[in-house]
């Protein structure tokens, strides 16, 4: 998969499990490696955080992260472990890759 996929698949599966069509932004949080990851996360509508459903995304969702990490990783470029994957209804979004092990 290409980075470009991957960033559909992530935005896909994430407008799949919001249970409303009233909503401001969803936030995707993202922990792992090329060997695992984890994933929680959140959107807002009428001014509440209500926690998206990971359970409901595809399984590809995992592997195709941890593809990404391998890819954006790769030749020590751009080390990182966390990353918060925030989408908008318009279909705008915004990665924010991090390597700190502090972030929740």
């Amino acid at each position: 998969m290409t980075v470009d996929e991957i960033f559909e698949l992530v935005a896909n599966n994430i407008y799949s499990s919001i249970e409303t069509d009233n909503w401001d932004k969803a936030v995707l949080n993202i922990r792992g490696d090329d060997t695992s990851m984890a994933l929680s996360g959140y959107y807002y509508s009428c001014g509440y955080q209500i926690q998206l459903d990971i359970r409901k995304f595809d399984l590809d969702v995992e592997f195709a992260l941890m593809e990404l990490h391998e890819i954006t990783t790769e030749g020590g470029g751009n080390p990182w472990n966390t990353a918060e994957f925030s989408l908008y209804p318009d279909g705008r979004f915004n990665v924010d890759f991090d390597s700190s092990t502090d972030k929740e």
